[in-house]
């Protein structure tokens, strides 16, 4: 099952809202492995051009375990994640837009990358060593 829902409004010509929920789950041999993860936005309009927006992210997960079995991680290697971005966006034209964003990224263990990273031996695969990180990114995206 993988309910959903979304809300959202504009509080005035310049400002909007909106907020998110998702949940699912998934039956198996070790029992019942679920997730739930909500979201809410908020966008403000400086100019006509400009924008500004922010937006935070939660993440849970479930994991079941049975005989001291654990299944594996539907999503994330940890039970929770969460962000926080904020966006300033500028759209000099139709069909072109540059983004400035920085992004906070936390999570409940070691889900991030950072430094010198060891590699499992046997799957080859990077092990995460870090629970958070910080990004910005600056990008330019053109549409026709």
């Amino acid at each position: 099952a993988d309910p959903n829902a979304l809300v959202q409004t504009a509080l005035t010509d310049d400002v909007s809202i909106a907020a998110q929920a998702d949940a699912g789950f998934e039956l198996g041999d070790l029992g019942t492995c679920a997730w739930a993860a909500g979201a809410v936005y908020a966008k403000v309009q400086l100019t006509p051009e400009l924008y500004a927006a922010v937006r935070g992210d939660y993440f849970y997960e479930k994991v079941a375990e049975k005989n001291g079995v654990t299944a594996s991680a539907i999503f994330w290697p940890v039970t929770w994640v969460a962000e926080g971005t904020v966006t300033l966006a500028y759209q000099p034209a139709d069909h072109v837009s540059a983004r400035f964003e920085y992004r906070h990224d936390q999570a409940a263990g070691d889900a991030y990358f950072g430094g010198d990273v060891a590699v499992d031996p046997i799957t080859t695969s990077f092990i995460p060593n870090r629970d958070l990180q910080d990004t910005l990114t600056l990008g330019v995206t053109a549409w026709f």
